[in-house]
């Protein structure tokens, strides 16, 4: 799946992703790069990203507090850690943290795609869970539930028909029985009529 995403590479000017450039150009992200915390946090006040691949050894922080900072965003983006085998620790505390994933160098072009591509697609299913959780609210508002529906027409109906359960069931067109065993059930519910 190839859902463009805002990317920002946030490494310390090692060529990690050097051999990967040509296929990140030709993917359908958009990776805007910089080499320090002060950038990051420049390119972020100046442009949302989705993703941010962080470098965990930076030359002005430890890529592993900026995670702290970076999930503290209101509009907080994933994050993909990148690493040395030797700080594979660091990574997986970044991912205990919040991070999404975590790639060690030397990075394969074909892995920080696929990667990249899986947590485009995570967010947006996480958009699309939202909207249908908002819509569903939305529709619980709208709708009532049918035993409410029908114990409202049972009570305007005996009230039009002041208390007369026959007269009101005639006017239902059911059973006096019916009206009878809804509020029997009703009062054993503790719902009253």
């Amino acid at each position: 799946m190839n859902i463009a995403s805002r990317v920002l590479l946030v490494e310390a000017g090692q060529p990690t992703t050097a051999g990967c450039r040509g296929r990140l150009e030709s993917s359908p992200h958009r990776v805007t790069a910089v080499t320090s915390i002060v950038a990051a946090r420049q390119a972020l006040g100046n442009s949302p990203v989705d993703i941010v691949l962080l470098d965990m050894q930076l030359p002005d922080g430890s890529g592993l507090d900026f995670v702290d900072e970076l999930l503290a965003r209101e509009s907080a983006p994933d994050i993909v850690v990148i690493s040395e085998p030797a700080s594979a620790d660091m990574a997986v505390e970044a991912v205990r943290r919040g991070a999404v994933d975590f790639i060690t160098r030397p990075v394969d072009a074909a892995r920080l795609l696929l990667t990249l591509d899986n947590t485009a697609a995570r967010q947006l299913l996480r958009r699309d869970n939202a909207r249908l959780s908002r819509q569903q609210a939305a529709t619980r508002d709208l709708v009532e539930p049918l035993w409410l529906v029908e114990k409202r027409a049972i009570q305007a109906a005996i009230a039009a028909c002041d208390g007369n359960v026959n007269r009101a069931a005639g006017l239902l067109e059911v059973a006096p029985s019916t009206i009878y065993r809804k509020l029997q059930a009703w009062k054993k519910a503790g719902a009253g009529c």
